[in-house]
């Protein structure tokens, strides 16, 4: 007999109805929940919707990553942004500012797939390898997510001479249940933050969350910082 849902999945999954047919009644349920789930990710950040939108790298090609943003001080990165500009200097930067890599992986099933973290694991060690140009893996990965993790390499880059506190943060979310998990995935998991702490050696910080039903009920009913953009 298959699982009962639990009441937190039910109610983060009503949530979500009402929170796509609110804010994205014309996108596919897939990537509404992948929008969805980044924004509680990242709920601290009070990002718009179209924020959000724009760091949505999932699809064809995109290593079991569904979306990717950088922060410098707080402030969301893209390609026109002073830091990644060739015509800033490292000198233009203060020392021990904040640069922060996040990563989403969202998907509507009601349990964690361990095979997740091996293909995550595969993913950022390329991306984030830095002998490696991000035009080389094009044969891999899609450009939306060739580009975003291009901001990040060009920041990393341009600031390594300033010591910027570095974090990188991984977030696999579904409406599962994250304490519900086998301890070959725990390890895969582990085993997958030891790859992002080898391949940035730099970093103050890295972690690697799982978002199930209860966390992302929690999340959402905290108050983001300000009103999302719609």
């Amino acid at each position: 007999m298959p699982k009962m849902p639990s009441n937190a999945q039910t109610l983060i999954l009503r949530i979500f109805e009402a929170w796509k047919e609110e804010n994205l009644p014309a996108v596919d349920g897939g990537t509404a929940f992948e929008v969805f789930s980044s924004e509680l990710a990242l709920r601290s950040f009070g990002l718009g919707i179209e924020e959000i939108q724009a760091g949505i790298a999932g699809g064809g090609q995109d290593g079991a990553i569904d979306s990717v943003y950088v922060f410098f001080d707080d402030a969301l990165l893209d390609e026109d942004s002073d830091v990644v500009s060739k015509a800033s200097r490292p000198s233009d930067f203060g020392q021990d500012r904040n640069l922060e890599l996040w990563v989403v992986q969202a998907k509507r099933t009601p349990s964690f797939a361990e095979d997740v973290a091996e293909k995550l694991e595969n993913t950022m060690r390329r991306l984030l390898d830095l002998s490696l140009s991000i035009d080389s893996l094009s044969v891999l990965y899609n450009p939306t997510l060739l580009t975003r993790f291009g901001i990040f390499r060009s920041a990393w880059e341009k600031l390594i001479t300033r010591r910027p506190r570095i974090s990188v943060n991984v977030v696999y979310a579904t409406p599962g249940d994250s304490s519900n998990i086998t301890p070959q995935f725990e390890a895969k998991l582990n085993a997958f933050k030891q790859v992002i702490i080898s391949s940035v050696p730099d970093a103050r910080a890295v972690s690697v969350e799982l978002l199930g039903d209860k966390e992302l009920l929690a999340r959402y009913n905290e108050r983001p910082p300000r009103t999302l953009l719609r």
